[in-house]
């Protein structure tokens, strides 16, 4: 062997356990967070251990639109500010896009 490989060699050898603990480490942090403990999730509590569909839910009351107290689009303000309004609006007060479109009545004014 050359100089060059066997400072190559060396230089790989140090590199390598810090990387391989580094990773053991992060290993054992990712399962921490995504491996429920027995302990810590007992059976009996209503947290449910699968995602729900927020059609499912029933604990959010959906507002009507009109309700919303929202002015209306023209066309003359920021047409994305105004959707992400509507977007954060319709999350937040149980409503469908279905919903947006019937009360499009209620979001929108003049040649909007």
């Amino acid at each position: 062997m050359s100089i060059v490989d066997d400072s190559e060699e060396k230089i790989k050898k140090e590199i390598f356990r810090p990387i391989l603990l580094l990773e053991a480490d992060l290993d054992a942090k990712v399962n921490i967070l995504t491996t429920p403990q027995p302990s810590e999730n007992p059976v009996g509590h209503s947290t449910p251990s699968h995602p729900v569909n927020s059609s499912q839910s029933s604990f959010i009351k959906k507002v009507p639109i009109y309700k919303w107290g929202i002015i209306k689009f023209s066309g003359k303000e920021s047409l994305v500010n105004f959707l992400e309004l509507i977007d954060s609006l319709k999350s937040s007060r149980g409503c469908t896009d279905a919903d947006l479109f019937d009360s499009a009545g209620d979001l929108l004014k003049h040649e909007a």
